[in-house]
């Protein structure tokens, strides 16, 4: 998104510069230098030698052409095509095509670079030699409803569908390795999501605030689900995670208000920060054995969580990990934490027994603070540092 602020300054400075009579315009790049660039009559700007695309400008225009000449084209480059509805190329340009929806690829067609904005289609099939959808291909096309992810691609890239209001079913081949950063962010309508089976990264918000989505399956195959992948889906509902998860991402499920069925998968390592903060529904966590921390704020205000289970490879359990769950009854420490952090249970006033295995020797400020309710704290010899106010306000 901050990307997007960036390129509304540009073109309102490109605006400018094309209301200017010259087709070269001279512009200080720094202080002791300049650089040129060309200006068509559409007002698109190029390099000074006419043969780099540099950024296309918004126009009264819905269908634009490549010309023989152009060698190259900058990344998000048609970032901004509101009211484009094809991008057609010369059939003597030896670096670019399009196909029959006006839709750009590299030559071979072997990379998406761009579907326009407008593109009148609300259903758009990939072709078959696609390996690559480039970044922010689809970006803000609100015309297009379904989109199916050709077979043989490996790569969707970063924002490659941001935006795209209207989209609700997405179909993702076995080919598919790698979803990008903000791939299908803002997916307000996308309900209907098929995730490959070789899918091997969810990269940091790659589903962020898609409302519509209420189930995820996460394949086996993929080992990272980055920050933010899916926060703020507040309609999502059931989760169902692979085994090959290994790093669940800080953020990863935040403000998941109606998730209510999770699984952590028993291959995940680490539970970023605040990754299920948030999380309203869940009532119930078991965090596997193969979990080695917990991290900061990660069950932060989930007021109907009653029970947690804590596997025993967990070493540390993190500042404000379980504050403000409300409704925590039951809870297992795992026979291997070592430290439980300042604030880690604070506030859990239903909270009435914990027992403290013989690992812990250490217990952060507040760890368990306002836990009015605690009648009952069992704790061993090995428990060598407690802080003054580790169990403050309980009056046990």
């Amino acid at each position: 998104m901050k990307n997007k602020k960036i390129l509304s300054c540009i073109l309102s400075l490109i605006l400018i510069v094309s209301l200017l009579p010259l087709a070269v315009v001279e512009a200080s790049a720094k202080s002791t230098e300049k650089a040129s660039v060309f200006v068509d009559e559409f007002g698109v700007v190029f390099d000074e030698e006419y043969e780099t695309l540099v950024l296309y400008v918004p126009s009264d225009i819905t269908s634009y052409t490549i010309t023989e000449n152009v060698e190259d084209i900058e990344e998000n480059a048609f970032g901004e095509c509101d009211g484009l509805e094809s991008i057609e190329v010369d059939e003597d340009n030896e670096h670019f095509s399009c196909d029959e929806y006006g839709v750009l690829f590299n030559k071979d067609k072997t990379i998406l670079i761009r579907c326009p904005e407008d593109a009148p289609f609300s259903t758009y099939t990939i072709p078959e030699t696609v390996v690559k959808i480039g970044e922010g291909a689809f970006e803000d096309c609100d015309n297009l409803v379904s989109i199916t992810i050709g077979n043989k691609i490996t790569t969707i890239g970063d924002g490659a569908f941001e935006d795209s209001e209207y989209l609700e079913t997405v179909i993702i081949e076995n080919s598919v390795i790698h979803i990008g950063k903000s791939a299908f962010e803002d997916c307000q309508s996308l309900s209907n999501l098929q995730l490959g089976e070789n899918i091997d990264i969810i990269d940091n918000y790659a589903f962020y605030d898609c409302p519509a989505l209420n189930e995820i399956v996460i394949p086996d195959s993929v080992t990272i689900i980055g920050e933010g992948a899916f926060e703020d889906n507040f309609t999502l509902a059931t989760v169902f995670m692979g085994s090959g998860v290994k790093l669940i991402g800080d953020s990863a499920f935040e403000d998941c208000d109606l998730l209510k069925n999770i699984t952590i998968g028993c291959n995940v390592k680490a539970i970023g920060n605040y990754a299920f903060y948030d999380c309203a529904g869940l009532t119930e966590i078991v965090i596997p054995d193969s979990v080695t921390s917990i991290g900061e704020g990660v069950f932060e205000d989930n007021f109907s969580l009653e029970t947690v289970v804590i596997g025993s490879g967990v070493a540390s359990i993190g500042v404000s990990a379980f504050e403000d769950c409300d409704s925590l009854v039951n809870v297992a420490i795992g026979e291997n934490v070592k430290k439980i952090g300042n604030y880690a249970f604070y506030d859990c006033y239903r909270l009435p027994h914990i027992s403290l295995p013989e690992s812990v020797t250490t217990v952060g400020d507040n760890a368990f603070g306002n836990c009015y309710s605690l009648k009952s704290i069992s704790v061993t010899p090995e428990l060598t540092s407690v802080s003054l106010i580790a169990f403050s306000t309980v009056t046990t």
